[in-house]
């Protein structure tokens, strides 16, 4: 766990620089997408995937301004003369927003259209918020013109073999791809080249983790942040993660004296105790204040897989344990368990 959190120093982050153009092996580069901040890190990852004239680029960035003249550049260095396809990881906006920027861009090379290619899950993404998920994905590039990428699809193209699995968690159309040549790993959102990840369900998201770790991949191609090697060590440290905070909320929740010790400057004594945002700042402490909105979000998470898993119940804003501290401790050990022999 520790590894995943040594980014922060103070509660704030210190974000590693990377080129905004760089080979990464014989059959990848990484082009930035140009929007970085404190949540895409140095901003979105895209891969250009292949050897040859022709090549795959793995998601498009959000369409900032300088992410074209970034393609146009990096294509050029990588000897690549046109995209042959493009795979979107999944519908949030800074990996999906790029791709009328891309098409624009490669219109003045060349009049040859380009396939699209996502999941397409059973529901439509609901945008809500501010953020990643804020903006309707079938705004920026119509649903129609999409090719439904299938879960556990191959694609043998532009001198490479790449697999693709189903992922949700993070969001519900969320795939990964595995490049044979390698037995590397684009893992898009589900795992960072830095810090942990935000998810919209702790139990699809826990799964999606041990399918990837199933693949024991080498490498890893994060959609924010540098390559990460050990693969299967870090996605083995992500479930960790995951687990442990799951059991810290347990411990909050079982602390008869929580309202005392999570009461802070920011949680007033008549109105934060037991809720939301004083469980996430008793488990983050000292976080940076523009990292709490997504801490909350994990946090609640972690609730409601509690709450499903009939641990803990929730009564207006506050939460609470609805059973001993030892019978919650063992459902959870007794779910990892059962889990790891999916």
């Amino acid at each position: 766990m520790e590894t995943l959190v040594q980014h922060l120093k103070g509660g704030a982050q210190r974000i590693s620089k990377i080129p905004h153009i760089e080979q990464l092996s014989p059959f990848v580069w990484r082009f930035l997408g140009g929007n970085p901040s404190s949540y895409t890190l140095s901003g979105t990852n895209t891969y250009l995937i292949g050897q040859g004239d022709a090549r795959i680029l793995f998601d498009t960035g959000a369409g900032h301004a300088s992410y074209a003249q970034t393609l146009k550049e990096g294509m050029l260095q990588a000897g690549c003369k046109t995209i042959a396809q493009i795979i979107v990881s999944h519908w949030h906006h800074d990996h999906l927003g790029g791709v009328p920027q891309v098409m624009e861009t490669l219109s003045l090379n060349n009049r040859q259209s380009v396939v699209v290619r996502k999941y397409m899950p059973a529901e439509d993404p609901q945008p809500f918020g501010q953020g990643e998920h804020a903006i309707d994905p079938y705004a920026l590039w119509p649903k129609e013109k999409f090719v439904p990428l299938s879960d556990g699809e191959e694609i043998v193209a532009c001198n490479v073999h790449l697999k693709f699995l189903f992922t949700p968690g993070h969001a519900n159309d969320h795939v990964i791809a595995i490049l044979q040549e390698e037995n590397s790993m684009f893992t898009a959102d589900n795992v960072l080249g830095t810090g942990t990840t935000v998810f919209n369900d702790l139990h699809l998201y826990m799964n999606s983790l041990r399918l990837m770790l199933a693949e024991h991949p080498n490498r890893l191609y994060p959609g924010h942040g540098p390559v990460v090697e050990e693969g299967c060590r870090i996605i083995s440290a992500y479930l960790a993660h995951r687990t442990k905070r799951i059991v810290q909320v347990v411990e909050l929740l079982s602390e008869h004296d929580l309202r005392s010790k999570a009461t802070s400057n920011h949680a007033t004594s008549k109105a934060k105790r037991w809720e939301l945002e004083t469980i996430t700042r008793a488990l983050y402490v000292d976080l940076d204040e523009n990292l709490i909105p997504p801490a909350m979000g994990n946090t609640y998470q972690v609730l409601e897989f509690l709450k499903k898993g009939g641990i803990v119940a929730r009564k207006n804003n506050g939460w609470y344990l609805v059973v001993s501290h030892d019978e919650a401790l063992h459902q959870i050990k007794s779910q990892a368990a059962s889990a790891a022999k999916m």
